[in-house]
């Protein structure tokens, strides 16, 4: 989306889509200012590729306030147990190399699995950091629901340029406070389309977030 202003760091970074992948994926490009930052946000089960174009971030990653995990993480945790009692003697439950499809489509039905799942009870805690990498040109990164949540910042004077990919796409997603712990879910949003500027009216309609 468009990008969120926190209380400590100003943040006008701006979400550009490229390619939305015939409802597969989302391609987007994320242009930052100095001082520009995301707040605190998961990614609804979703896989976030990223490739620094420009520029250095900083990521900021930390754990889910204590009681919450993400839908994908509880799936995961389950599945685990599941084999654990079946002392691995499916193929299921062998090592094996995974393909970005295979991870999309492991997320779809993780998901469709959890959507009968009851709303969750969020405790009010401070956020644990439990990690913090700087990324320069050409690095790479990866993150989902079940490593974590983070936050990106460029707190540099040059300005930055990173590339996204997210599999599945999503229309929302969760931003934490970073003293409580709470959160609220919001609706992503884009300043351009296909290098076309979006609507400044439809654009104002959503609460200004993140949702790489």
């Amino acid at each position: 989306m468009q990008g969120y202003s926190g209380a400590a760091i100003p943040a006008w970074y701006t979400r550009n889509l490229v390619d939305a992948g015939n409802g597969a994926f989302n391609i987007m490009i994320l242009c930052w200012g100095p001082g520009h930052a995301s707040p605190i946000h998961d990614h609804a089960d979703s896989h976030c590729f990223m490739k620094l174009l420009s520029g250095s971030l900083e990521e900021v990653r930390y754990e889910w306030p204590q009681d919450v995990d993400s839908k994908i993480k509880k799936a995961l945790k389950n599945k685990q147990s599941g084999c654990q009692r079946e002392t691995c003697q499916t193929d299921s439950c062998q090592s094996q190399s995974v393909t970005v499809a295979d991870i999309c489509d492991r997320t779809e039905k993780i998901g469709a699995q959890c959507e009968q799942d009851g709303d969750q009870e969020y405790s009010i805690n401070n956020m644990v950091e439990i990690g913090k990498t700087t990324l320069k040109l050409d690095d790479v990164c990866y993150i989902n629901d079940a490593l974590g949540l983070h936050r990106m910042q460029n707190g540099h004077i040059d300005e930055a340029v990173s590339l996204h990919l997210y599999c599945p796409p999503f229309n929302s997603c969760q931003i934490f406070d970073s003293l409580s712990g709470k959160p609220t879910e919001v609706p992503v949003t884009f300043w351009s389309k296909y290098g076309t500027k979006v609507d400044k009216k439809v654009r104002a309609q959503a609460p200004i977030t993140d949702s790489q």
